[in-house]
């Protein structure tokens, strides 16, 4: 029963081959290896920064992009009910009409906290 995961596991090992291959050669071949006050500056741009340059992004950003993965995933649900749906009939249209339920629901109470709104800083 193992032998069925043995192509898992040879794309894994090549995967782990691959990265931590080219990142060694990278190092060690590719990139230049000569940092100076101007390389190890924050910009390389010939001004000089003033103050900080750390900056503080709104939450709402990230909340938006969140929200959109989330629901990129579950229109992928969908299309991969729709591929089912003609061999599980009732059992698949009454799964389906609950997650999209739960998934209105969602959208409802994301919507009234103003995570879709760009405007104002939530929470």
């Amino acid at each position: 029963m193992l032998v069925n995961y043995l192509p898992i596991v040879f794309l894994l090992v090549v995967g782990v081959v691959i990265g931590i291959s080219s990142q060694l050669v990278g190092h060690l071949f590719v990139r230049p290896h000569n940092p100076g006050v101007e390389k190890l500056s924050p910009y390389e741009c010939g001004i000089k920064p003033e103050g900080s340059t750390f900056s503080r992004n709104a939450i709402s950003y990230y909340i938006y992009g969140l929200l959109f993965i989330l629901f990129d995933v579950e229109g992928l649900f969908f299309f991969l009910w729709a591929v089912i749906y003609k061999d599980m009939m009732w059992f698949a249209f009454i799964e389906i009409t609950f997650f999209a339920f739960i998934l209105f629901l969602g959208l409802i109470y994301a919507w009234l906290k103003g995570a879709l709104d760009w405007t104002t800083e939530m929470w």
